[in-house]
């Protein structure tokens, strides 16, 4: 596919946030290791990540991540949190917990958001909670970023029957959505708001967003 670079991530990133994955997606399997500057490995697998293919984000990262890389040097914490959210993808949900208790937050702050998320595959919402929070706090992750922590949080707040915490949450974010026209965060929110009103006996209103 060519030499990776910043301006094709961002706009694979572009796509993503629209509501077009299939389209990086397709792109992105022809990826070789190659092709991506070293600086520009955690950025790759962050974008590996979110169209899917956390496979091949682990291939690209092997050779840094293990003790016998064959890169000659240590992992950035970005590229670490981004393997631990690989492995998590794919089901090693303990390789991935441990990946991220090496990571500092302040350097990766995707690491919380993706301890959150692989701690909501053992159920653990509540554990999951204060790295939602502490993600949607820090200035050094994105906007939009900071979004979909939220709408995280909220999903954590459901699971744990905070109902006014999550509309609190889902009126935040739907109004961002709105005013951003991003279609794919728009959609998870009134798909999370109708499950809430679900599961508060009001059907009629609820099947209005589902």
């Amino acid at each position: 596919m060519g030499k990776v670079t910043v301006s094709l991530l961002e706009t694979f990133d572009s796509d993503i946030k629209s509501g077009n994955a299939n389209s990086a997606k397709d792109t992105l399997r022809k990826l070789k290791t190659k092709e991506v500057p070293d600086s520009l490995f955690g950025y790759t697998a962050k974008i590996l990540n979110r169209s899917g293919l956390p496979k091949k984000a682990i291939s690209l990262l092997d050779p840094i991540i293990y003790p016998e890389n064959t890169l000659g040097r240590k992992p950035t914490d970005i590229e670490m949190a981004e393997y631990g959210s690989a492995l998590n993808q794919i089901g090693a949900y303990a390789d991935a917990l441990n990946i991220f208790k090496k990571v500092n937050s302040k350097v990766a702050p995707m690491v919380d958001l993706y301890h959150a998320l692989t701690l909501f595959n053992s159920w653990e919402y509540a554990k999951a909670t204060p790295f939602l929070q502490n993600f949607c706090d820090n200035q050094k992750a994105s906007e939009y970023e900071r979004y979909m922590g939220k709408v995280n949080l909220a999903v954590a707040y459901l699971a744990d029957q905070k109902y006014t915490q999550a509309f609190r949450n889902l009126n935040v974010i739907e109004a961002y959505a709105k005013k951003k026209y991003l279609k794919l965060l728009l959609g998870k929110c009134f798909e999370l708001r109708g499950q809430a009103l679900v599961e508060q006996s009001d059907f009629k209103m609820g099947a209005k967003f589902l």
